[in-house]
């Protein structure tokens, strides 16, 4: 017997993803404060109880959408190799699309707009952040750089990246196209890249 208020295990990983994918568009359009668990429960067509059954409250809810959907982002690998410059570009160029869907847009708003006021949504996305962050400091990690140094030039290179969408959004001008974040990317990945080069020099020498 299925405990009180627990839904079929057959029914269980598709509600779930239905659940989160609802959250995802109520925190999005509505912002932190004004999301429910109910409403977001309405949107996915599931019960109030059963997403509590999932999620203690508003928090853990909001928890699982940013973490889960950072953590299954479509990135390519990095690796030292011959081409591990072209990859980086290509991954900037992946970051990019994948921030500029809706979801990420409204995200981005939210944490623009509340993340001041609401430390729930500042701590949670920036642990989000790690997902980005992580491979690039992994690389620079592999071509000789410690550990600290790996980690602040991974997330310089982030904000570089996303520099030009957070100004469209504090500007209020319409998102670049496919073309132009894939542009953008290339100049980023490539500016970073000539600062990295000095520093990583021993290493890539010795290749």
């Amino acid at each position: 017997m299925n405990r009180a208020g627990r839904p079929p295990q057959d029914l269980s990983k598709t509600r779930m993803a239905a659940v989160l994918s609802a959250a995802r568009e109520e925190f999005a359009s509505n912002g932190y404060h004004a999301t429910t668990v109910e409403a977001s429960a309405r949107r996915a067509g599931v019960s109030k109880r059963t997403v509590y059954f999932w999620h203690a409250d508003k928090a853990a809810l909001f928890d699982a959408c940013v973490l889960n959907g950072a953590s299954s982002l479509s990135l390519p690998s990095l690796e030292v190799g011959e081409r591990w410059e072209d990859d980086l570009v290509q991954f900037g160029k992946e970051v990019l699309q994948e921030l500029s869907s809706d979801y990420a847009i409204g995200m981005i708003r939210l944490l623009m707009r509340e993340g001041g006021e609401v430390g729930t949504v500042t701590q949670t996305i920036a642990a989000g952040e790690t997902y980005l962050h992580e491979p690039v400091a992994d690389l620079l990690s592999s071509l000789g750089l410690d550990k600290d140094e790996a980690w602040t030039l991974a997330r310089l290179y982030a904000a570089m990246l996303t520099s030009e969408l957070q100004r469209r959004l504090l500007l209020g001008k319409p998102m670049p196209s496919r073309q132009q974040s894939d542009d953008f990317a290339v100049i980023a990945t490539r500016t970073f890249l000539a600062g990295v080069r000095g520093r990583c020099a021993p290493v890539l020498e010795s290749r």
